[in-house]
């Protein structure tokens, strides 16, 4: 029985609604800011869940609503907190990751706001300054921390808030710290009650920091023993300190670098002779090199990526053919599902370009591993010879022709358009 025209109107608005449903589910979103002076700054970087590895968020359209989320998310000031020219921070080393949000400014965490697509080339990668309204400095408490002398601020030697011994109203003043045993444990506890990373924290020479503040300094005996799971190190039981800092040693003066420790830093290095160029495109999988499911090659990996992108359709498909050097005919099939990691190619072409990268960036809308891209090239298309629907259902719903179910059923219709 053929459906009737508002029977099949409906399955569409139902498979249609089906789709945003799912696409507008929240996924948790972790990210970072990095390259800026401390951890409140710098190029916008956020976890992929397919590589377990950090990419540069990208979507030219995010803006000072969602920097204020991301910010708040961080833990670091929001109030006056903007979007800044990525560039800032130095050149980008990882992979691209496109990422639509749209945030009112009052939300907790980025998965909070409403997941959209995200306009996505090099160019639109993100940067963010994390400020507030400028107000007078707190005061500390006894037993504050800080670090000074590093990049940021969380590295550098130790230093703790002690009452001032010569002070008439007992003021406090900051001492740098000195402990021999001061090790993993309570380097982790000092990060966490500074509010840094405490994943791989380690002891660091204060050579790196500057060396030996001038004389005269106050240095302070700083003894405890943590299990790592305290929030303040003052928390911990006092043990004692062997603490020698005569004739210039340094060796027990207390150095710290937080670190996450989730993965290794990268160094931009050249790729050696003969790597796939950055964006380099290659068919995977199929019975030959024109066939196969579609992949792109992200240096910052050393691998291929599976490409992924909801609405890559026939104008896409016939640049990537030609970009492939596998003619211009060529149409999308299916690309069964594959463990590794993927990339989005969010590509607008009107044919006629050589190459995907010659195309206009457009909102990739997907996150996920399941709009993967198979491809056929040098194939030509099935011929229609006659709607499979009667002509008057097809031409009724002509102005859906942009839907693949519809250019399958109403090819005729659909392909006159």
């Amino acid at each position: 029985m053929k459906p009737t025209g508002q029977n099949f109107h409906s399955t569409i608005v139902c498979l249609v609604s089906l789709f945003l449903i799912f696409h507008s589910t929240a996924n948790a979103v972790t990210v970072r800011l990095q390259g800026g002076s401390s951890q409140c700054e710098g190029r916008l970087e956020v976890l992929s869940d397919s590589t377990g590895t950090y990419g540069n968020a990208c979507d030219r359209n995010f803006g000072t609503e969602e920097a204020k989320v991301v910010c708040r998310q961080l833990g670091c000031p929001s109030d006056t907190s903007t979007r800044v020219d990525a560039d800032r921070f130095g050149p980008r080393t990882n992979f691209l990751q496109a990422f639509g949000s749209d945030c009112s400014g009052t939300e907790n965490s980025l998965e909070d706001c409403d997941l959209v697509g995200a306009i996505c080339s090099p160019s639109d990668t993100i940067g963010i300054e994390c400020t507030t309204v400028a107000t007078p400095p707190p005061q500390f408490v006894e037993g504050d921390l800080k670090l000074v002398g590093g990049a940021h601020g969380c590295e550098g030697r130790l230093q703790v808030s002690v009452i001032d011994q010569q002070s008439a109203t007992n003021s406090l003043q900051w001492s740098t710290t000195c402990d021999r045993d001061f090790s993993t444990e309570e380097i982790r506890t000092a990060c966490r009650q500074l509010g840094c990373p405490t994943g791989n924290p380690i002891r660091q020479s204060i050579s790196s920091f500057g060396g030996r503040p001038p004389s005269p300094h106050v240095y302070q005996a700083f003894g405890f023993t943590c299990s790592g799971q305290e929030n303040k190190v003052v928390n911990c039981p006092y043990t004692g300190a062997f603490c020698d800092i005569s004739n210039g040693r340094i060796d027990d003066i207390i150095g710290v670098s937080c670190n996450d420790g989730d993965e290794p830093t990268t160094v931009a290095t050249e790729p050696p002779p003969g790597s796939p160029a950055e964006g380099e495109l290659r068919l995977a999988g199929g019975p030959n090199s024109c066939e196969g499911k579609l992949e792109i090659y992200v240096p910052f990996l050393g691998q291929w990526a599976q490409a992924v992108y909801r609405d890559f359709g026939p104008e896409e498909v016939q640049v990537a053919c030609r970009e492939l050097g596998c003619g211009d005919l060529g149409e999308r099939i299916p690309a069964t599902s594959a463990s590794g990691p993927y990339q989005e190619v969010g590509y607008s072409c009107s044919g006629d370009e050589q190459t995907l990268e010659e195309c206009q960036p457009v909102a990739a809308f997907s996150r996920s591993s399941q709009h993967y891209i198979g491809l056929r090239c040098g194939a030509p298309l099935p011929a229609c010879t006659h709607d499979i629907l009667a002509a008057e259902t097809c031409t009724s719903f002509s102005s859906f022709c942009d839907l693949p179910i519809l250019q399958e059923l109403c090819c005729s219709t659909c392909g006159s358009q």
